[in-house]
């Protein structure tokens, strides 16, 4: 379907890609390169046809933003990909670490270091910490909270992937804080339920896929995460906002939240969010329009 939008179909439009590590994995007969794969496609789809891609996170060689970027190196983004570091993380890294990353996006995209308040500071502006030296868990919690607020604020949507149920930093797992403040911004989430983990679950919270569809894929499948009790209640409320914003079609989004085939969900995502920037594009006519008439 990718292929029926216009090269430059997502100009406009940046995307937040929420991934990490699925517990379910092996019980749906997957790895973790499948669920690598599937960020890959949906990245490479989203800037091919012109959209930014926002990901916020670490530079640890086995991480996804170290992933992402050798994945963009393959075939270039025109500056189009962004890499957030939220203060916990980046103030462990020495200023020489920080520039060898900026210096290899510097043709494809961008690192952006955040203070512990989620606000830009240049790479000159801090002095790393002592690598032994242990963080408070509150202040890792929000420096990471402070980083999806930033990224939740630059972005137009978010795709979700895989998440923890256990073992997770900050508050609550990283995955349900970035949907959260998402909804609360009323804005676009993608829900890619394929690979299990927190996504599946809320999918499986939020609807709009049929229940039989949805009972395959429960069986055997991990308890939620005790997180998601004070949250339920508000995603079942504001459903029928949340699944009129994605802009997917009924089947499309059985596509989204069930395969782990990563073509079809990436170009169903794709799909998607060029309607969200026909709408977006139109309003912003509509405004300029306005300013002349």
């Amino acid at each position: 379907m990718s292929d029926l939008l216009a090269p430059r179909a997502l100009d406009g439009i940046s995307v937040a890609i929420s991934i990490s590590e699925s517990e379910d994995l092996p019980r749906l007969g997957l790895a973790e390169a499948h669920l690598r794969l599937a960020v890959a496609e949906i990245v490479r789809a989203i800037l091919v046809h012109g959209g930014r891609v926002i990901y916020g996170g670490h530079l640890a060689p086995s991480g996804y933003t170290a992933f992402l970027i050798g994945e963009i190196e393959r075939f270039g983004s025109d500056r189009r990909f962004v890499s957030v570091m939220p203060w916990s993380e980046h103030v462990k890294l020495t200023f020489q670490q920080v520039w060898a990353a900026r210096q290899r996006l510097a043709s494809s995209g961008e690192v952006i270091c955040l203070d512990a308040d989620g606000k830009p500071i240049e790479v000159e502006g801090w002095i790393s910490l002592d690598r032994d030296q242990e963080l408070p868990p509150d202040i890792i919690a929000g420096s990471l909270t402070a980083m999806r607020n930033a990224v939740t604020g630059m972005s137009d949507a978010r795709v979700i992937l895989g998440g923890k149920r256990r073992g997770f930093l900050g508050t609550m797992p990283g995955i349900l804080e970035e949907t959260m403040l998402t909804v609360d911004a009323g804005k676009p989430v993608f829900l890619a339920g394929g690979f299990g983990g927190l996504a599946f679950d809320l999918a499986d919270i939020v609807g709009g896929v049929p229940d039989a569809a949805l009972a395959a894929l429960r069986v055997g499948m991990a308890p939620k995460s005790e997180a998601l009790s004070p949250v339920c209640a508000k995603l079942r409320d504001i459903s029928v906002d949340i699944l009129a914003r994605d802009h997917l079609t009924e089947s499309e989004r059985v596509h989204v939240a069930l395969s782990h085939r990563a073509s079809e969900v990436a170009s169903m995502l794709v799909t998607a969010l060029g309607r969200l920037a026909g709408c977006k594009n139109g309003a912003n006519n509509n405004l300029q329009e306005g300013r002349h008439g």
